[in-house]
């Protein structure tokens, strides 16, 4: 799929503005990893559309507006990108700001003193990270067995993650920490043509947009 160099540039200039991913994907009517992508090819000096002072530009106006007060659009922006499995570095990278304004962003769900303060929210974000976790650690402890035998099931759900939230097989493997050479041989055992197509097109658009 060809970039849209249009959209692309109104991305950026929305995200020079002080909007948040939650915005842009509202009213630009495009997928918050679309804008992720967008970022990483202003970082990528490979990409012709490198610019690394409009992506440290970005950054700082993220880093400045999340330190001075607690944006709520930001902070709803890191409860769903929790809420879909991600790790906070991995977070930290699409919201372009630092590991530590993610920490102390969801800190303030469990802060009496914050106006944010949702213990019940704060509470039920750590048990589903604590089950994504699981799910990773046995995914993980059953494709690195050697030898042809694995759980297919395993095997479908980490599938299904990886097309859920458009992960990049090198993102999966971190995630489950296995090699990139064993996921990727093990999701292609996978019978079902719709997932395997669905899986294609994943890695595919990642290809495509670098």
């Amino acid at each position: 799929m060809a970039l849209d160099e249009k959209k692309f540039y109104m991305v950026i200039q929305d995200l020079l503005s002080g909007k948040s991913a939650i915005e842009i994907a509202a009213y630009r009517h495009i997928e918050r990893k679309t804008i992720t992508g967008y970022l990483k090819k202003l970082q990528n000096p490979e990409s012709k559309y490198y610019n690394l002072e409009q992506y440290e530009s970005i950054l700082f106006i993220r880093e400045v507006k999340s330190g001075t007060f607690i944006d709520k659009d930001l902070l709803n922006e890191i409860i769903e990108y929790v809420k879909q499995g991600l790790t906070n570095d991995q977070i930290a990278e699409a919201c372009c700001i630092s590991k530590r304004t993610v920490q102390l962003y969801l800190g303030n769900l469990k802060d009496p003193k914050s106006p944010f303060y949702d213990i019940k929210l704060y509470n039920y974000l750590k048990q589903l990270r604590e089950k994504y976790s699981n799910l990773a650690r046995k995914v993980g402890a059953t494709l690195g067995k050697r030898g042809s035998s694995y759980d297919e099931n395993f095997i479908r759900q980490c599938c299904q993650y990886i097309i859920n939230l458009g992960e990049t097989l090198e993102e999966a493997s971190f995630r489950y920490q296995i090699p990139k050479s064993t996921l990727y041989d093990n999701l292609k055992k996978i019978t079902e043509e719709e997932l395997q197509i669905e899986l294609e097109r994943t890695f595919n658009n990642h290809i495509h947009h670098r």
